[in-house]
């Protein structure tokens, strides 16, 4: 997978770093303040630790660490604030951090207490803090753990009695210590990166479902020939409509049409010019219903049009009309001889009423689809309105 891929590269590439690093910001910025305040507390109150196993630098360590640590700690906590990236705060915290080891080491090199050797193993805790606590990018846990074993392993030097034998010894605790947090802080940073690179290509793929999913609802609301809805969203928008109705119904028209002699067209010129035909009357109905209106591919050469809301009788006859006319108006050459142009025509049957079920709205389209026969039977290429609307 993708993510697998880019964890095996030494570094993330430029875009990817940046974007990560912009949507990890807000949820790692607090908690790299309150860290940053707590390892402060740590740092400060050690300053008695320090007074009370080596005396004679009690007021040095002070000092030292007040002086220099107690500013940088502001400052650091100011530069949060600063609208910069999440990895130059880090950067930053780990620095401060850094500062505050040699801080330590300059203060405890001072001592010529004996104890030291001792006491000088606690050094290791800021290779874990620069490491395992501040959990920074991994180049930065590298470089701080660089600068504070450098700096701990120079200071041993001037302890006194350091002698080389205690050197060894406490490099044997203080390389596997850098060794593991280090490893440590590899696994932390590499498994966040592989947590983040996972979500956007579970991301990517829950959006590629969603667009397919709309396209197959689509799909599965279309009609394919036509383009118009059909009998499913038809059936889809019956129930929404009847199901948002009150116990005063909802008002609807519906207009039920037919092309006429569609049969004999198929038989003389084909099912593909069939086909061309029922497309070329679909295109005109879209032209003529609304964006509120739902036209449908009702069946075979059967159209419905469903309007919200019940007009005049003389509207919903104009709009009637309308339709049987720009179907006549396209010229389509019909087989039969003796018919009037020899076009390709509809019939059309409209019917009206509140509905407060589907049971109602079905009888509205039986009502409709009386009309159209009633049409057919008076001679077709004729707009009828059922008997009910007024």
């Amino acid at each position: 997978m993708k993510y697998i891929q880019e964890i095996s590269r030494r570094r993330l590439p430029a875009t990817i770093r940046a974007e990560y690093d912009r949507e990890r910001h807000d949820a790692r910025l607090p908690v790299l303040r309150t860290i940053t305040l707590l390892l402060a507390l740590f740092y400060f109150s050690y300053t008695a630790v320090d007074a009370w196993f080596l005396p004679d630098i009690a007021w040095r360590t002070f000092i030292l660490r007040f002086s220099i640590i107690g500013p940088l700690t502001i400052l650091l906590l100011r530069f949060y604030r600063q609208p910069v990236s999440i990895r130059l705060k880090e950067g930053a915290s780990v620095l401060v951090v850094c500062i505050a080891t040699v801080v330590w080491c300059v203060a405890i090199g001072g001592t010529a207490s004996p104890v030291v050797l001792n006491y000088f193993y606690a050094a290791l805790v800021f290779q874990m803090v620069v490491t395992i606590v501040l959990t920074p990018p991994l180049e930065y846990g590298v470089a701080a753990s660089a600068v504070v074993t450098a700096s701990v392993y120079t200071t041993i030097w001037f302890l006194p009695d350091a002698t080389t034998d205690y050197v060894l010894f406490h490099l044997a605790v203080g390389v596997p210590t850098v060794v593991l947090t280090l490893i440590a802080n590899y696994r932390f940073s590499t498994e966040a990166v592989r947590l983040y690179l996972q979500n956007k290509d579970l991301d990517r793929l829950h959006g590629q479902l969603l667009k397919q999913h709309g396209e197959l609802e689509l799909v599965s609301q279309s009609d394919p020939l036509t383009g118009l809805t059909n009998r499913r969203s038809l059936d889809a928008e019956i129930h929404r409509l009847t199901a948002a109705s009150n116990s005063t119904g909802v008002p609807v028209t519906v207009l039920l049409l037919d092309i006429d002699h569609f049969k004999e067209y198929n038989d003389r010129f084909g099912h593909l010019a069939g086909d061309e035909c029922l497309k070329l009357v679909a295109d005109a109905l879209k032209k003529l219903v609304s964006d509120d209106d739902l036209a449908c591919r009702f069946g075979g050469e059967e159209f419905l049009i469903l309007r919200p809301g019940v007009a005049p009788a003389a509207s919903i006859r104009t709009f009637a009309e309308e339709i049987r006319q720009a179907v006549e108006a396209l010229s389509i050459r019909h087989p039969l001889a003796g018919r009037d142009g020899m076009a390709v025509t509809v019939s059309v049957g409209a019917s009206a009423d509140i509905v407060t079920s589907e049971e109602t709205f079905l009888q509205l389209i039986a009502q409709a689809d009386e009309a159209l026969y009633t049409a057919k039977g008076h001679g077709r290429n004729i707009s009828l309105l059922h008997q009910s609307i007024r």
